[in-house]
């Protein structure tokens, strides 16, 4: 398999974090219409396309190695990830109104219910497939912004418990556990003076579960270390 392609950690991170941005941007469906989320919706598409053929190095090696708690930890989300984004794609293409519309598609509202029922899920996957990486995230940040003294360990996870906690409390604001369990939800946002509020109480809840899934791979390595002592 091809190793895929080069490019610096730095770059594959922007990728990320910009597929992360566009997908809260999806979200806010009702805040500019159809056409402004069919069109973020295919750019986050792209974009994750292009990073999954930056790691194909690392589907090359899921056979080789032995698999400690960690590593098959990081296989299941990235499995589940994959998975809830194929299926993104797919149902994306069949309830399309505008850029896909075109495609001999017709589908009911089961199509639609699932689609956002995928999407929410996605959110939740997306966060703990970024708490993995969480470490080089950090690493990187230290090194392109010349950011080095004792404390900023501590900063850095004081931070983290301000973003967990205020994501804890964006879920029952936005009634993601209704959302993620497909009960019928009524929040309608007011986009027209709260757009902001509805891009921070994501994107907290993004912080919230990047946080779980960093200090789920930490634990699991901590096991490791333990084990091999």
């Amino acid at each position: 398999m091809s190793a895929g392609l080069s490019v610096s950690p730095a770059t594959r991170l922007a990728v990320v974090l910009a597929a992360a941005v566009l997908f809260v941007l999806g979200l806010a469906y009702w805040w500019q219409g159809n056409l402004f989320h069919e069109i973020v919706g295919t750019l986050f598409l792209a974009l994750l396309i292009l990073h999954n053929f930056t790691v194909l190095r690392w589907y090359g090696a899921l056979g080789k190695g032995r698999w400690p708690p960690r590593r098959g930890y990081a296989a299941l989300i990235n499995a589940a990830i994959l998975l809830l984004m194929l299926g993104l794609a797919v149902t994306s293409l069949m309830v399309s109104q505008t850029l896909f519309a075109f495609l001999p598609i017709d589908v009911g509202y089961s199509a639609r219910e699932a689609h956002v029922l995928v999407a929410y899920w996605a959110l939740v996957a997306m966060g703990l497939h970024l708490g993995l990486h969480w470490s080089r995230v950090m690493a990187l940040a230290r090194r392109h912004l010349a950011v080095d003294f004792p404390a900023i360990g501590w900063i850095a996870r004081a931070g983290a418990l301000l973003i967990a906690l205020y994501g804890a409390y964006s879920m029952m604001q936005v009634l993601l556990v209704d959302k993620l369990l497909n009960i019928p939800a009524l929040d309608m946002w007011d986009f027209t003076t709260n757009a902001g509020g509805f891009m921070l109480h994501y994107g907290a809840i993004v912080g919230l579960f990047a946080c779980i899934g960093h200090y789920m791979a930490a634990a699991l390595q901590s096991l490791r270390s333990t084990r091999a002592v």
